[in-house]
């Protein structure tokens, strides 16, 4: 008997990845620079994509926010909170590409993670706001 799991499919994490970009785009403008990574279950890269005038930095903030939600199980936010009340160390994690910014958003089903999303460029209230909606789509 084989034993299937819920996974975020590509077709499905490109869409939200285009759809993230489109509307980042009509939200603010023409020379928005958004990054979105949708990451699989082990903080993989399923997607990714960004506006053409994005620099380097907002490209691999948008993979690490995705990264740690899916590690830590929880937004970004959330894991924020958690380290500016001591709830959590990231020293003691061990792992330098975690990053607590709002922004990564995890990608839930039936109470399993399967993924995440990050989204860099903006404000990080922009960032997690689009990265709830895109959350939305995959689910």
């Amino acid at each position: 008997m084989s034993v299937t799991r819920p996974v975020v499919g590509v077709e499905a994490a490109l869409a939200a990845v285009y759809g993230g970009l489109n509307d980042a785009r009509a939200a603010h403008g023409e020379t928005s620079g958004v990054a979105v990574a949708v990451v699989g279950p082990a903080g993989e890269l399923v997607a990714f994509g960004a506006h053409d005038l994005v620099g380097p930095l907002p490209r691999r903030v948008a993979l690490r926010k995705a990264y740690t939600a899916v590690l830590l199980r929880r937004s970004t936010r959330e894991a924020a909170a958690s380290v500016a009340d001591g709830r959590l160390d990231l020293e003691q994690l061990g792992d330098d590409e975690l990053l607590v910014v709002p922004g990564g958003e995890p990608v839930r089903s039936g109470g399993a993670v399967l993924g995440a999303v990050g989204v860099s460029g903006l404000s990080a209230d922009d960032d997690e706001a689009i990265a709830v909606e895109l959350v939305q789509r995959l689910v």
